[in-house]
């Protein structure tokens, strides 16, 4: 799989806290559900290799392998999101199994806002969104750029108002 890359995503570059982010929440969604769930079949076995050796084992390798494999899927991903800014439009491109791709005409944007939810804000990340009465609901969630620092989304928020404000109306 070809990296694909831009201008707009070397000045302004998804956050590496956004693989923390996916492996942090994998370890509590694993501490909470597959913790509890190895401990109740360890009581259920009678024996001392079980219990003693392979349990922990076990619980020592889920730890470690789940958030790891989380933050590859997250990188993954993370590595099949193109977005670029020109003089003309916005172009988000999202998915490496099911490409999907989005072009938003600055004289389209109606609004572009800078978001995030407790989780990103815990690691200083944030996205922004584009509004446009021209998106289709199906196709919303492609209008966003995610994971980017909080600096990073503020300024690309601003160049892309500011291209708004000249060239769309």
């Amino acid at each position: 799989m070809s990296v694909m890359t831009s201008k707009t995503m070397i000045r302004f570059p998804w956050s590496k806290a956004a693989l923390l982010r996916s492996f942090v929440i994998c370890v509590i969604v694993e501490a909470g559900f597959f913790l509890p769930l190895l401990v109740s079949f360890v009581d259920v076995q009678d024996s001392f290799t079980f219990a003693y050796l392979t349990a922990p084992l076990t619980t020592i390798g889920l730890l470690v392998a789940l958030p790891l494999l989380c933050a590859i899927v997250q990188l993954v991903l993370l590595e099949s999101v193109f977005y670029d800014i020109n003089d003309h439009y916005v172009m988000i491109k999202r998915g490496s199994i099911t490409p999907q791709d989005m072009t938003i005409s600055y004289r389209n944007i109606e609004e572009v806002e800078v978001y995030a939810d407790f989780i990103d804000k815990s690691f200083g990340l944030s996205s922004i969104k584009l509004t446009s009465s021209r998106i289709s609901e199906e196709a919303k969630d492609l209008a966003v750029i995610r994971f980017l620092s909080n600096k990073n989304s503020q300024e690309l928020k601003n160049d892309i108002i500011e291209l708004c404000h000249k060239l769309g109306s």
